[in-house]
């Protein structure tokens, strides 16, 4: 084996991934949905996928149902390829993140971001 062939790099995907799972860690019964999965799909939706689609609505304004029909079908691949693939590296990521400080307050506040970037987006679309 080489000297650097088993180092990994962790991204910051990977922390949102920790948040979500930490969170589901300290307030399991409080809150069953939200994991490290679900802010990792949320973030994959908001921040990426959304603005494509509407994007693509706004440049194909009479294909308005086929964009909406791609657009889910390609948000439901991009949440199933990134659940297949944390199960795979959950356990190098909490093994990485296990040495920062958990701050809930900062944890909720990236959890619910892309709420507040949908807002945006929803409402930057209504000027158009």
């Amino acid at each position: 084996m080489k000297k650097h062939e088993d180092i990994q790099r962790f991204y910051f995907f990977d922390y949102l991934f920790w948040v979500g799972e930490m969170l589901k860690q300290r307030y399991g019964r409080k809150i069953r949905r939200i994991d490290g999965n679900f802010v990792l799909g949320f973030y994959l939706t908001a921040v990426i996928l959304l603005p494509l689609a509407l994007g693509f609505v706004y440049l194909f304004p009479n294909n308005t149902v086929a964009v909406v029909i791609v657009s889910c079908v390609i948000i439901l691949a991009a949440t199933t390829i990134a659940e297949i693939l944390y199960s795979k590296r959950k356990k190098a990521v909490m093994k990485h993140y296990s040495i920062h400080r958990f701050n809930p307050l900062i944890a909720w506040i990236i959890a619910l971001l892309p709420f507040a970037l949908i807002l945006v987006n929803l409402f930057v679309l209504s000027f158009i």
